[in-house]
């Protein structure tokens, strides 16, 4: 008798087809953070022009508080319960129970009457201030839209047991009284099931994680993509949680929040990809191969079984085409019991090999050394230095300015490699330093050589200027005795010169009296002749060259600058 096969990934037999405790939950406000799921001191939550919000802030009464973990949870597992019971469209008032019902409801010894009341007034007392969209119409066929909302408001009011409803009665448990803002997108907002029996089983990081990533696991799953993925930033921004810049950092930090996922088979493998954003900073998409559990989990939201993706040309299943990720995190599986649907083994990517014939360039050869020296083992130093050159040469440079390594060395390096860090502040630092060094030396540079030509100039000033005196003053002689008209209009010229220096207002200043004095002068004359010829002598056919153009000398050149 042939053995019957193994049930393949989402294909869930009658004996898995338990159902689930759904509960249904908006999908307007429960995108965004509301809840510190970290423990310490309050964090600011606010987010601008990014997961779907124009603007979103969240300000805490400083009364009670910042909602926290406690308060998360009650408004999760709680509060979205007894919405949902209330059925469409909500009413305005909904009856939660008693402090001690609730206490007991989630189930934890930890949380007294106390502390259940502190957390209610926290959820209260918060004030949102938004600038979203969201989708509206899934109640009401064939109808699909969006609705903007703009607005500053608290989700609820609190009336706890003894206080007075608003038809006057002493109410007989905590009640919610909705407050019109949050009432009308809980009638308008389109609404997504989850698994409410899981929710409770997570600790609150991991329960914010499964509400954001369910969105991509569904997705994937009915599409029968082989993996879903979310990017670390948005993950951090929307939890909130704190964001590292360190992989060894990120990978510790979600290792925690995906663990109670990876034991529960509802993620059955985590993988990491490097990236950065548009101002250079350091990111990382986060893959994640959807578990059996996420199946199921489909199964029962829908009522269809899916099948994973098949292989156009040998029908085989295709469980994953690129799991060769730059970086990986081993998710450990939770062991098997009978009941549960093995996932298909993952046949792992053969690592790459370097090619023992491989002729390297004598440039490669010395990156490879350099990347050795610098601490990398040599295999990926081969493999770096053939695969991406510039980015190591660039990471080399870089390295003498990192000022703490918190692993080794090589292990920062490696990594620096593989996300192309961009350079430390001590590194851009040492650059600015070294450029403004540089700018110093160019100046002082050009203004010795400025004063060099400016000693040389005067030289050759002091020594030829007689010469070209007496040269022009022949010149003149040749006019006045072979070009009378010229020379008539030259020393019309030169009465004007003279005229115009007496009868300036400035005639008196030093440097006028100076011109006065010595109008005569053979040197001054001399200019001014020069002077006259680049100007009114060309009319005459008349030309000179200027002092500096001239060749003093049959053995001497012009001065040149």
């Amino acid at each position: 008798m042939k053995e019957s096969a193994t049930p393949s990934l989402f294909e869930t037999d009658n004996s898995l087809e338990n159902s689930l405790a759904i509960i249904r939950t908006e999908t307007a406000l429960s995108r965004f953070p509301m809840h510190r799921l970290t423990k310490g001191q309050e964090i600011q939550i606010e987010l601008k022009n990014r997961g779907g919000a124009v603007y979103w802030n969240v300000s805490p009464n400083s009364k009670y508080g910042q909602p926290g973990q406690l308060a998360y949870k009650i408004d999760t597992l709680i509060v979205n319960r007894r919405i949902e019971e209330a059925g469409r469209p909500v009413p305005k008032i909904i009856r939660l129970g008693t402090l001690a019902e609730i206490a007991g409801e989630l189930g934890s010894s930890s949380h007294n009457t106390a502390t259940i009341k502190q957390a209610l007034s926290q959820n209260a007392t918060a004030t949102i201030t938004a600038e979203i969209s969201y989708r509206t119409g899934e109640n009401r066929p064939g109808e699909k839209g969006h609705k903007t909302l703009k607005a500053i408001f608290s989700r609820y009011s609190i009336i706890f047991t003894g206080e007075s409803l608003p038809d006057g009665q002493s109410a007989d448990a905590v009640y919610l009284v909705l407050n019109d803002v949050f009432q009308e997108i809980l009638n308008n907002a389109v609404f997504r099931p989850l698994d409410y029996d899981y929710m409770k089983s997570l600790p609150p990081a991991a329960q914010r994680f499964y509400e954001i990533v369910s969105y991509q696991i569904f997705a994937a799953v009915h599409h029968g993509n082989p993996r879903a993925r979310l990017l670390y930033s948005e993950f951090c921004a929307s939890s909130p949680a704190p964001r590292y810049a360190e992989f060894d950092q990120v990978k510790k930090q979600m290792y925690k929040v995906h663990r109670p996922h990876v034991e529960s088979g509802y993620i059955a493998k985590v993988s990491y990809e490097a990236t950065t954003n548009s101002a250079g900073e350091l990111d990382w998409w986060i893959y994640y191969t959807p578990g059996e559990n996420a199946g199921r989990e489909y199964q029962n939201f829908t009522g269809v079984k899916k099948l994973p993706r098949k292989s156009k040309k040998s029908g085989e299943t295709l469980v994953e085409d690129n799991l060769a990720l730059p970086l990986d995190e081993s998710a450990t599986p939770k062991p098997q019991s009978e009941e549960k649907i093995p996932a298909p083994p993952v046949e792992p990517e053969a690592p790459k090999q370097i090619a023992p014939d491989a002729v390297d360039s004598p440039q490669t050869l010395e990156l490879i050394e350099s990347l050795v020296k610098s601490g990398l083992n040599r295999a990926d130093a081969v493999r770096f230095a053939r695969e991406v050159p510039d980015v190591c040469r660039r990471q080399i440079a870089f390295l003498p300015f990192v000022e703490k390594f918190k692993t080794s060395r090589g292990a920062f390096l490696r990594r620096a490699i593989e996300g192309d860090y961009g350079p430390p502040a001590a590194f851009t630092q040492a650059q600015e330093q070294e450029a403004a060094k540089q700018s110093a030396k160019a100046r002082k540079a050009r203004e010795m050589f400025e004063a060099a030509q400016e000693k040389a100039r005067n030289a050759h000033y002091e020594r030829f200027k007689p010469l070209f005196a007496v040269w022009v003053g022949e010149r003149v002689k040749i006019l006045e005795n072979g070009h009378s008209g010229a020379f008539t209009a030259f020393l019309e010229h030169e009465r004007e010169k003279l005229q115009s220096l007496v009868r300036s207002p400035l005639a008196d200043r030093p440097m006028f009296r100076h011109s006065i004095e010595n109008f005569d002068n053979p040197e001054m004359r001399a200019d001014r002749f020069a002077a006259w010829c680049q100007n009114e002598g060309r009319e005459f056919g008349i030309s000179l060259p200027s002092f500096w153009e001239w060749d003093a000398t049959e053995n001497e050149t012009p001065f040149q600058n």
